[in-house]
């Protein structure tokens, strides 16, 4: 059964990713990212046990991430991998992103599956800089042997963002979004009482 990830689920999908991440198939997740991040997760569960997540991270308007798609072993080959892919790629369709990114290893099953999906390899350097976040705490960080897949899955959008080109412009030349300031009209508060 895919499902939305919960908090009683956190432990069982670490232990299967961070197996795979000591064997440098994929990034390890802390703990406490993958709590914070908890809601961009879904699982696949079969007998009351977890054995599939992966998740879907929005980066931007425009512009989401796959990660930490694992099947433990013993329940590959069954076509969860697929059915997360599937599922986080609905996820992206409903919520409006035009395109949704992974960063996988050039011969490993999820390259093979992204590629079936419709995926196509682009340069790392196409990619904001904001998504090397996670890369600095990875310890193949200086000698990276992951490829960048990327797909669109909606429709092209203009930002719904003032400034927008020149904030794009930015963060993908290393800026940091958040620190940026955009200006705004506030509306002024009518006097009276405060709800």
């Amino acid at each position: 059964m895919l499902r939305a990830a919960r908090i009683s689920d956190v432990a069982e999908m670490a232990q299967f990713i961070n197996s795979f991440a000591q064997r440098n198939l994929m990034l390890p997740r802390p703990l406490n990212r993958m709590y914070e991040n908890l809601r961009d997760y879904v699982v696949v569960e079969e007998d009351g046990k977890v054995v599939g997540c992966g998740a879907l991270h929005i980066l931007w308007y425009d512009l989401a991430e796959i990660r930490s798609v694992a099947v433990r072993e013993g329940y590959q080959h069954r076509g969860y991998g697929k059915a997360i892919l599937d599922s986080l790629l609905e996820d992206a369709r409903k919520l409006g992103v035009h395109q949704v990114f992974m960063l996988v290893l050039p011969d490993g099953a999820m390259a093979r599956l992204a590629r079936k999906s419709g995926f196509r390899e682009v340069s790392k350097d196409e990619l904001p800089h904001k998504v090397w976040s996670d890369c600095l705490n990875c310890p193949k960080f200086t000698e990276c042997d992951e490829i960048a897949l990327i797909a669109e899955v909606g429709p092209k959008i203009e930002s719904p963002h003032q400034w927008s080109s020149v904030m794009s412009a930015y963060v993908r030349r290393g800026g940091d979004a958040d620190s940026v300031a955009i200006p705004v009209d506030i509306p002024k508060a009518s006097p009276g009482k405060i709800r």
